[in-house]
């Protein structure tokens, strides 16, 4: 019997029933039955309870300690960079991703997801070192593809351009998360009940278009706007029947629609009707109004402004819905036929396209499983008159004033197009980056930025070679809200938190 069977074997006979809700607070819906499946929008409303700490045989495995931070994509983008570093140094993965609700505060990493199972972390030998992340992972730069079988990295000294870097381990441990995700997910029986209703006997297309909402900050300064999204929804619709939907289908095809922006959903009914083409969402009581931004959050700032505060000892059940919500979309998108990236976004580029990726020969409709509309810019001359003379410069235009007359050179968003691919590393080395974001800066200067959302490893440091790598000691704390530095003033999490 090899060492590893024997330490699961302790540990399953150590840990027994126990289960790892029992240590801290405890968020469980009440009993009932669940809300109509279009009308499934997150979690029923919560009630907290406490319960004392049972010793668990888990709690001194060594890790990687992990505090996310941002919008679902972007944290976990970085959660999977985590991820790899824990897998390549046979530690587990601890991770943090704040509070919603300020008097009954629950974490909302811990309330998503169940903890792992003593077989999921039965790989790790080392006990009582942690090595945290505070929402970066250092070794993994921006990612350019070139389409050539190289790729070039970018660091803010060098430019460097090799091999293709997306290595199958890197894609393998993006994979094994997701799916332990999906799988650990709270409301895993709402996605199946979902996929049943409306999956199951359709070809179905599974777009995400993030449009912002109305959001402004960095992605008002980046241009990732859609213009006119009536014409944009349009367009769309014509590159679709031109080529997935003119493909042999066994079954009708239907659209599942996953957006940040209510009107989107409209907007798309209304055009894949022309076609007699459903177009089903999932309803979230979570989603902002229109206009009114996305879910978005800091390290341990996560809830809404307009969470139930009026209600006391309720202060977090809209902020853990819209998470809910959130991410029962993602999930949904991955069980697609086939992912298909509307617009940029870290959120498609994570769970979706690996698990879309992970699909064998034999569960696939087509040999294409991601497929990405890319927008296309053309270069505009416009002449006006005006009295002064002048220069100035946005992140889409560029003016020009000599004498009465004014040039503006303003680039514009033209007919889409639309690439699919059968593999990550065919995506990733044989296809060029094409994402594009017009960036203004603080003083007004703009640039393009050309990068990938994921990231794959370039030289990662050995082991001891990491700053923060350290003995998890008995001092060791949850973060509180609003301490300084975004809540992150204890450095390391507690022996028992382990989910």
């Amino acid at each position: 019997m090899n060492v590893e069977r024997l330490f699961l074997i302790t540990l399953i006979i150590l840990y027994g029933g126990f289960s790892l809700w029992t240590w801290t607070l405890v968020v469980e819906p009440e009993s009932g039955s669940s809300p109509p499946l279009m009308q499934m929008s997150g979690p029923e409303k919560p009630k907290v309870t406490t319960t004392s700490h049972t010793t668990n045989p888990l709690e001194s495995l060594s890790s990687v300690d992990f505090y996310a931070c941002c919008g679902l994509g972007h944290r976990l983008i970085r959660m999977s960079l985590a991820a790899y570093v824990a897998k390549q140094h046979n530690f587990s993965l601890r991770s943090f991703w704040g509070w919603c609700g300020e008097r009954n505060p629950v974490e909302v990493f811990s309330y998503l997801f169940r903890p792992y199972h003593p077989s999921e972390v039965a790989y790790v030998q080392s006990q009582n070192l942690l090595l945290p992340f505070y929402n970066e992972v250092p070794g993994f730069p921006a990612l350019v593809r070139t389409g050539s079988g190289t790729t070039t990295t970018k660091t803010t000294t060098t430019t460097t351009t090799e091999l293709c870097p997306c290595g199958t381990d890197k894609i393998e441990s993006d994979l094994e998360l997701y799916e332990s995700l999906r799988t650990r997910f709270r409301y895993k029986h709402r996605v199946d009940d979902f996929v049943q209703r409306y999956f199951t006997n359709a070809t179905v297309l599974g777009i995400h278009v993030r449009s912002g909402n109305g959001e402004s900050g960095d992605f008002e300064r980046k241009s990732r706007d859609i213009a006119d999204p009536d014409a944009w929804v349009h367009q769309v619709r014509l590159l679709l029947q031109q080529s997935l939907l003119s493909r042999p289908l066994v079954k009708d095809p239907l659209i599942f629609l996953a957006t940040d922006t209510p009107s989107m959903v409209t907007r798309f009914r209304k055009e894949f009707a022309l076609i007699n083409v459903s177009v089903v969402e999932l309803q979230q009581e979570g989603r902002t109004q229109e206009g009114g931004g996305v879910l978005f959050g800091t390290s341990d700032r996560v809830y809404n402004t307009d969470d139930n505060r009026s209600h006391f000892g309720d202060d977090s059940s809209s902020c853990l819905q819209g998470w809910t919500d959130t991410f029962t979309d993602m999930v949904l998108l991955s069980h697609a036929d086939i992912v298909i990236a509307g617009r940029p976004s870290s959120f498609v580029q994570t769970l979706p396209m690996s698990l879309a990726y992970g699909k064998s020969k034999q569960n696939r409709i087509w040999k294409d499983v991601y497929c990405e509309i890319i927008p296309r810019f053309q270069q505009k001359v416009m002449h006006t008159t005006n009295d002064s003379t002048s220069s100035s410069s946005s992140n889409n235009h560029t003016t020009s004033t000599v004498g009465g007359t004014k040039d503006e050179e303003i680039w514009v968003e033209v007919d889409p197009t639309i690439q699919c691919y059968d593999s990550y590393q065919n995506r990733c080395c044989n296809h060029s980056t094409w994402i594009q974001f017009h960036h203004t800066g603080p003083k007004g200067h703009s640039k393009v930025l050309s990068k990938e959302f994921v990231r794959f490893p370039s030289l990662l440091p050995n082991l001891h070679e990491y700053k923060g790598l350290r003995n998890r000691t008995t001092d060791c704390r949850l973060p509180k809200r609003g301490r300084a530095g975004g809540g992150w003033k204890d450095k390391c999490l507690p022996h028992e938190w382990i989910l």
